[in-house]
């Protein structure tokens, strides 16, 4: 690390860099040498020490971490990784962060503030919309390899894009949508399967219940449960101009209360569950009875960014997560396999 004069004299500054990149330049970043754990909900980070001054080379010249949090320097880029890498290069590992944009300004460490904060430092996108959509969700997939398997799809058409670029402007709340390769996974096996009815449960703002909508028949029929009004309003712009209202119904309201008023009976061909991860056990017992044989029930956010496997992680959503996936793959009502998509998919056939 170039040097900085002497420590004694400089105050220190803890800055944050990505577990993949510390594991593969160990030499060049001894002083990132605690173990990798959750920052702001982001689990790929270690923390490391340096004097202010001697911290590495930022892209842009500046000798200072680009967002301080109360002593916490942390750096954010939205392409080709949402949340996995400093915005301060060496001079000798820009191959390893080439898309880094520093953000600079004080972010408040609580209150009010740390949100607008964040909100701004995660909408710095805002110049960077056009790469919103491709932001990798998959915590264990490299930047190039998101890139390539991307690449290597069917292209996002305009309309999704869009609706991607707006839903980011929300902020770091945007990360609730599904990023494209999930989106088009559910187009594809709601058309795979034949489905001609489907449910989702947890809608937001609508990215998912569009990709859907799209796999099933112009007679299909696709029931949306969700609690919000708001995200939901702008859902209802997109189905609109994609020609699906007709296709989509939305239900506001608990979603337990929702699928409990349904009829007991096989009605859905298809479930996607994308929600509260504490309500997953009940929206499961209340789906299946509601499922038709060979029917399929899609459940988000299984592995909870790997901390399904951190016994440190004892959250309310990652415990309700390692339930459900200890019960579900031992339920013999389905037959279950849980892929690496996105943060983990479970695809669940009714028997």
């Amino acid at each position: 690390m170039p040097a900085g004069g002497d420590s004694a004299e400089r105050p220190r500054v803890r800055t944050l860099l990505p577990c993949h990149a510390q594991r593969g330049h160990r030499d060049a970043f001894p002083e990132f040498d605690e173990p990798c754990r959750p920052v702001l909900g982001v689990p790929f980070f270690h923390a490391g020490e340096f004097d202010e001054g001697s911290a590495p080379i930022p892209r842009r010249g500046v000798r200072k971490p680009p967002v301080e949090l109360g002593g916490l320097a942390l750096g954010l880029q939205l392409r080709p990784v949402a949340l996995g890498c400093p915005a301060i290069l060496t001079a000798g590992h820009r191959r390893s962060f080439h898309s880094c944009h520093p953000l600079v300004g004080p972010v408040p460490l609580a209150g009010p503030g740390l949100h607008q904060g964040l909100s701004r430092a995660l909408d710095f996108g805002a110049v960077h919309n056009a790469e919103v959509a491709r932001q990798p969700k998959s915590f264990f997939l490299s930047p190039d390899l998101n890139e390539y398997l991307l690449a290597s799809s069917s292209p996002l058409d305009p309309l999704l894009a869009e609706l991607a670029r707006e839903t980011s402007e929300l902020g770091p709340v945007s990360r609730m949508q599904v990023p494209p390769e999930q989106g088009a996974l559910l187009t594809v096996l709601a058309a795979a399967t034949g489905a001609r009815r489907a449910v989702e449960v947890g809608t937001f703002t609508g990215y998912s219940a569009l990709c859907i909508a799209r796999g099933l028949p112009a007679d299909g029929h696709l029931l949306c449960l969700d609690v919000s009004d708001e995200w939901t309003s702008m859902a209802r712009r997109y189905w609109a101009r994609a020609n699906l209202s007709d296709r989509i119904e939305l239900r506001l309201g608990p979603a337990a209360d929702s699928l409990a008023a349904l009829p007991a009976e096989p009605i859905f061909d298809f479930a996607f569950v994308d929600a509260d991860k504490t309500g997953y056990s009940a929206y499961i017992e209340l789906l299946a009875p509601r499922l038709r044989p060979n029917g399929l029930l899609l459940l988000d956010n299984v592995l909870q960014s790997g901390r399904v496997l951190d016994p440190a992680a004892q959250d309310a959503n990652v415990r309700a997560i390692r339930d459900v996936n200890a019960r579900l793959g031992a339920d013999p009502r389905f037959q279950v396999v849980v892929l690496p998509v996105a943060d983990g998919l479970t695809m669940a056939r009714r028997m």
